[in-house]
């Protein structure tokens, strides 16, 4: 069967949407033997997994199912190509030892960049994404934009494609791509540890661009936020009921900003360290103050990013605590 092409003239979310339909249209699920799978030369989203964070994955797919199928693109030999679900495929063939994993399959020959765009969109409906993430996102969709327009695909603007599609002004698409094209990599591990805001980053950058010596020569004097708002979170939240809904529901952002909400606003309470004293408040947002210093706020989305980079960690409970809390659920 011949694939259809699709023409594209302007590559706007709701075209996209349209893409995404179409694509759709051809794709279907099957049960895939494992051994046809090949993983894809480049998967930056799960470069950094460890193979305790693999297990623990294992462990949730072995109580829950697997909840989201692979992505994959058929081959002309008759082999498959991993588009998504690099992890959970690690984790079925490492510890779980099954024949074959459900998955979505797409013709030979769809161009995996219209794929990803396509997976990336249909993401930012149902997630919150934090500034560093968004960088990715941008960084993600120029890259499979820019193949499409090379390959004759996608003949609309760039900026303009991306800034429809992820739902912020040209302008702002400009500031990602000053900050991607020119930030070090301190600016931009201070803007993924939140220890400096994009803006902070756009503008000492801008200024670096112009000669303007900056106002501070790094940021290294606020990192303590985020070691107390772990802390914080760690003293003042629900440890077994908090990991069984991020390890067995595996909510998407809004899902667990809507749970967060739910089981803890209008909570909170002192918290006492050896080296801090201060409180925290779930209101609107999530407040928190120490040493008598102005107050810090945190979105929702925030927290929930904090939270899973620190049950992935082991932050939030010990490798060992994590595991006996599944063992007793899994009873």
């Amino acid at each position: 069967m011949a694939t259809k092409t699709f023409s594209v003239e302007n590559i706007g979310l709701g075209s996209v949407k349209k893409i995404s339909a179409q694509l759709e249209s051809q794709a279907y699920d099957a049960e895939i033997d494992v051994g046809l799978i090949d993983l894809a030369e480049k998967n930056d989203y799960n470069s950094q997994d460890s193979e305790k964070e693999i297990k623990l994955l294992a462990e949730t797919i072995d109580y829950c199912g697997l909840l989201h199928n692979l992505v994959l693109v058929a081959k002309d030999d008759g082999r498959f190509e991993m588009v998504s679900g690099e992890k959970r495929y690690l984790a079925i063939t490492r510890h779980l030892h099954w024949p074959t994993i459900r998955s979505r399959i797409y013709p030979a020959n769809t161009p995996k960049g219209k794929i990803r765009v396509s997976l990336d969109i249909a993401n930012l409906t149902q997630r919150d994404y934090s500034p560093a993430q968004m960088l990715e996102l941008y960084e993600s969709f120029r890259e499979n934009i820019e193949q499409m327009k090379a390959a004759g695909e996608y003949s609309g603007g760039i900026q303009e494609g991306i800034a429809e599609m992820l739902g912020v002004s040209t302008r702002q698409v400009r500031t990602y791509q000053t900050i991607v094209e020119h930030a070090t990599a301190e600016e931009r591990e201070a803007i993924k540890e939140k220890t400096a805001s994009m803006t902070e980053v756009y503008e000492r950058v801008n200024d670096r661009k112009h000669g303007v010596e900056p106002k501070k020569e790094s940021f290294e004097e606020i990192k303590v936020d985020e070691k107390y708002i772990k802390a914080a979170l760690k003293l003042k939240m629900h440890t077994v009921e908090t990991l069984l809904f991020y390890m067995l529901k595996l909510p998407t952002g809004k899902e667990a900003v809507t749970w967060l909400k739910s089981v803890y606003k209008w909570s909170g309470g002192t918290v006492v360290l050896e080296d801090y004293y201060g409180h925290i408040n779930f209101h609107d947002k999530v407040e928190l103050d120490y040493a008598h210093r102005e107050k810090i706020y945190y979105s929702y989305a925030e927290i929930d990013v904090i939270l899973r980079d620190m049950i992935r960690k082991y932050e939030f409970a010990s490798e060992n605590e994590v595991l006996e809390i599944l063992k007793h659920k899994l009873k």
